[in-house]
């Protein structure tokens, strides 16, 4: 009998406690937009709630039987590599389809050229693969429609850079425009994992703090993962002062998404990386002038692309080419940063002019149409190099925990998250998610192993949990296998790591070396061979790794079977010494239960 009442008397603390917290959270959602919390917002806590009970369903297909709670939290952890990730991501995506492991995963995020892809799948809210990778073999959109959208994306006040690269990726890459919003998957039932998309604050990056950093994206709320600031989806880019909604602005679609998540331009050391060697073997900073050729040279090879006059891009080369060496290139080395950058901008300003001839010369099209449209209102901001601008909503916020330079700053700048760490592992760290297992997809271009070494120490920079690793695996960089296990202990959860080009899918280490080099980030998309090469490639890998996923996916409810037992026999090791000052504490309510029980009066 004590038994049953100490039960009854902790779930109507429990009754009580949700009911003032749900109470609360609807004042403060009325109140201010922008919320702090370490929690799930109750629309993720849903989506989870329903997709758990798909991928019960799903482990017990697989002969895994557990319950409810036992369930493990998977997350799809996929790394960025432009497009050499979108493509990977599908066949990786189609086999784990055909093989039912897509349905035991509860968690999708990407950073960078995967996220590309993701856009392309959740735009319907039943996947279909091989209709993704065939647009992605198709034709490239029409430049009309690409200077439509850019036109009426350029009476935002915040136009920048990220817009047109969104709009060249999707037109050149994806062959498709996006043009829904993300917020519209808010309301979908949980068919597919739940999306998280990855970005960060590029003045946070290089100044800090490292907790103000890394900007996750999701239907329902946007905000900084680790600072724990968030606003609801579609008040992102809106106006906000003191923490309260000042002025509502259009939300973003989701091309314009995409240029902001790929923007690996947007990084000096990135453009330093691939100019060419005409405009860097004179000296001097050039780089107002490649950003505007690396530009319009994308756009000039899709020209190519339809009509086959390369003679195109040989003169546009020319025009540059000679251009650069009429300039007095050498900068003195005793110029202040200042100098340099005013010097660099009147350089790139001058350039836009020979540009302007150029354009002017060229014949009457769409073609003319839209890049004379770029260089008046674009190449500008070339020059500037402005990418990824919306309205900071923590401008002004009263709250102390936010660091100054984003407290005092009107507006975010939003890049590329591969930057920091070329996969999503930080809005996947931690309590919040709760993640038992990643299935983390390595398609990345930098050292095998790198985006694992860069996670585990901002997990240590953030006390946030991650699994050890014996650094001897550092040595099988340029040879690496197919599949690798680091299991988690404790509260840490077991990542699967798997690696594009592997000695598995390829004959030897220099093998290995002739993909990657094939494959590389920064080149023309690729033709409809290419991609039907490297979607195969990454088929090969999850069809020879299923078992062992499976294996691994059956040792997490294991492991989460245990920690339930071991809870369950600390509770009631705690409520023998709990329960007589709970009584106590409790004989008013437990006196009205009975009475309502009973339906009897109870005494005044």
């Amino acid at each position: 009998m004590l038994k049953n009442v100490l039960v009854i008397v902790l779930v109507y603390v429990s009754y009580v406690k949700a009911f003032d917290e749900k109470d609360v959270t609807a004042s403060d959602a009325l109140k201010r937009t922008v919320q702090k919390s370490d929690c799930l917002c109750e629309g993720e806590k849903e989506f989870v709630h329903q997709r758990r009970m798909k991928i019960l369903d799903s482990l017990m297909k697989h002969n895994i039987k557990c319950e409810l709670e036992d369930v493990p939290n998977i997350a799809l952890v996929v790394s960025g590599g432009g497009q050499r990730a979108a493509v990977g991501l599908l066949g990786s995506i189609y086999q784990m389809e055909q093989d039912a492991l897509l349905d035991t995963v509860l968690y999708m995020g990407g950073v960078s050229g995967s996220t590309w892809t993701m856009a392309s799948l959740y735009k319907e809210p039943k996947w279909n693969v091989s209709s993704v990778i065939a647009t992605q073999k198709g034709p490239k959109v029409e430049l009309e429609e690409v200077s439509d959208w850019l036109m009426e994306r350029a009476k935002e006040q915040y136009f920048s850079l990220s817009d047109l690269w969104g709009a060249l990726t999707s037109s050149a890459v994806m062959k498709e425009m996006i043009k829904k919003k993300f917020s519209e998957e808010a309301t979908r039932e949980a068919l597919n994992p739940y999306p998280v998309y990855c970005a960060i604050d590029k003045r946070c990056f290089h100044e800090g703090p490292v907790e103000a950093t890394w900007f996750e994206m999701t239907p329902h709320r946007c905000g900084f993962t680790d600072l724990g600031f968030y606003v609801d989806t579609p008040y992102l880019g809106s106006r906000f002062h003191s923490g309260e909604l000042v002025e509502q602005g259009e939300e973003m679609d989701m091309t314009t998404m995409q240029g902001i998540l790929g923007s690996a331009l947007a990084e000096d050391q990135t453009i330093k990386a691939i100019m060419p060697d005409w405009m860097t073997e004179n000296g001097g900073d050039l780089h107002a002038y490649f950003q505007a050729y690396q530009l319009l040279h994308t756009m000039v090879n899709q020209k190519i692309h339809e009509d086959g006059n390369s003679s195109l891009r040989t003169n546009l080369e020319k025009v540059l080419e000679d251009a650069i060496k009429k300039k007095p290139l050498k900068l003195e080395s005793s110029a202040t940063p200042e100098t340099k950058k005013v010097i660099s901008e009147q350089w790139g300003l001058d350039f836009i002019k020979v540009l302007g001839v150029w354009c002017e010369g060229l014949e009457d099209s769409p073609f003319k149409r839209l890049v004379c449209w770029m260089i008046k209102h674009v190449f500008p901001l070339v020059v500037k190099w402005e990418w990824g601008s919306i309205n900071n909503f923590l401008y002004k916020h009263p709250d102390p925990e936010i660091p100054s330079n984003l407290h005092l700053r009107e507006t975010l700048q939003l890049i590329d998250a591969g930057l920091m760490i070329n996969a999503p592992y930080p809005s996947f760290l931690g309590p919040k998610r709760g993640v038992d297992l990643m299935i983390a997809l390595e398609y990345s271009g930098g050292k095998i192993f790198e985006t694992l070494v860069f996670a585990q120490n901002y997990s240590r920079k953030m006390n946030k949990p991650f699994p050890q690793f014996n650094q001897s695996v550092l040595e099988e960089r340029e040879q690496p296998k197919d599949f690798y296990v680091f299991e988690g202990q404790e509260s840490e959860p077991t990542i699967l790591y798997m690696p594009l080009f592997n000695l598995q899918n390829c004959q030897d280490k220099d093998d290995i070396a002739r993909e990657r080099k094939e494959y590389t980030t920064f080149q023309q998309p690729y033709s409809a061979e290419k991609i039907d090469y490297l979607v195969e490639k990454a088929k090969v890998n999850m069809r020879n790794n299923k078992q062992k996923i499976l294996q691994q996916i059956e040792k997490a409810v294991q492991r989460k079977q245990l920690m339930r037992c071991d809870h369950v026999t600390s509770w009631r090791c705690e409520t023998s010494s709990f329960t007589c000052s709970v009584v106590t504490c409790c004989f008013p309510f437990i006196g009205i239960w009975n009475a309502c029980l009973l339906k009897t009066p109870t005494k005044e």
